[in-house]
């Protein structure tokens, strides 16, 4: 099912999303199907396998405030 960005991020704070069907305006992601979750990263990585092919666009993230001392790069 289809969401926005603001119902994904109130439904899935603190977690690791994989998102298919992907819509973005201005180079900004605005929605998508999330088909996977998981507070815990490697989950959520080795069950995207699956969509190794996946025609459309995709989008991989964690929903959230970024915990205390987590180091992340852009």
């Amino acid at each position: 099912m289809y969401k926005t960005m603001e119902q994904i991020e109130r439904e899935y704070d603190g977690n690791w999303v994989f998102m298919v069907n992907c819509d973005k305006s201005r180079g900004s992601l605005v929605g998508g199907e999330v088909v996977l979750h998981d507070p815990i990263k490697a989950n959520v990585l080795l069950a995207m396998e699956a969509y190794d092919h996946y025609p459309n666009l995709t989008s991989f993230r964690y929903v959230g405030k970024i915990p205390e001392g987590i180091v992340y790069v852009l």
